[in-house]
């Protein structure tokens, strides 16, 4: 039976910390998403989604969105937390969560095209964390 191969993000430290706080300051700009997606459904005023070829006053449809938003909020909270860990699962996740909040903001468009070019970005970015085997070899003293 072979031991799992223990594995760390190939960035380094300060780049990690560089990118997770890019990644929560996305992830608190998402909470505009649920308080004007709040303030819609209450007011049961229409809000323009997907660049203006839907037009909805649905309150449920703008309460889902504004959870939609607000679960993409915690989980790039999540996600910078990971990375600064060196979680090596965090690319995984950052994946995720970029995938999911570009196709929230393409569904927002256009109020939120400058999240989506940070997502497009952010997914970019995942490449970098591709996680690396942990060796011993004298290939690690750089």
């Amino acid at each position: 039976m072979t031991s799992p191969v223990r594995t760390s993000l190939l960035i380094s430290p300060r780049a990690r910390v560089a990118l997770a706080g890019i990644i929560a300051v996305h992830g608190v700009a998402h909470g505009a998403g649920v308080a004007v997606n709040l303030a819609l459904a209450r007011s049961g005023t229409s809000a323009e989604l997907l660049g203006g070829w839907w037009v909805t006053g649905n309150g449920t449809v703008l309460t889902a969105m504004a959870v939609m938003w607000g679960v993409l909020a915690a989980l790039m909270v999540l996600v910078s937390v990971l990375i600064v860990a060196g979680v090596p699962a965090a690319r995984r996740v950052l994946l995720v969560a970029a995938t999911s909040s570009l196709v929230l903001c393409v569904a927002s468009l256009w109020a939120a095209e400058i999240g989506a070019a940070v997502d497009i970005g952010l997914l970019l970015a995942a490449a970098s964390l591709a996680p690396r085997p942990l060796t011993s070899g004298a290939c690690d003293k750089q």
